[in-house]
């Protein structure tokens, strides 16, 4: 595992040129995927991605059963179930997250 040259880098000017800041819904095409990303629930990956974090390097990482379990517990419902003190302002930002396992 070379570190020294993770992640790759490039001028701002050229990632924006691709990426418009302005218009960030619209993903460039082909979206080339520039840190790792790992299985957390695949031992081996599990692994590797720890070494990258003792390391101190950026990552991705996915499968991580607690996470999930929580995205599936808190749905709107749930929230609004549990949330539902007047005296307390709340303010949720949601994004939908698509991971493409290559």
């Amino acid at each position: 595992m070379d570190l020294d040259h993770y992640p790759p880098t490039e001028p701002l000017l050229d990632i924006v040129k691709r990426w418009n800041p302005d218009d960030s819904e619209h993903l460039p095409n082909p979206f080339r995927e520039s840190l790792q990303v790992f299985n957390y629930s695949d031992p081996f990956e599990r692994a590797v991605a720890e070494k990258y974090r003792n390391a101190e390097v950026p990552f991705k990482v996915y499968g991580v059963p607690d996470v999930e379990a929580v995205s599936e517990k808190w749905t709107d419902e749930y929230l609004l179930k549990h949330m539902d003190d007047p005296k307390i302002s709340y303010k949720v930002s949601t994004r939908a997250l698509k991971h493409e396992n290559k």
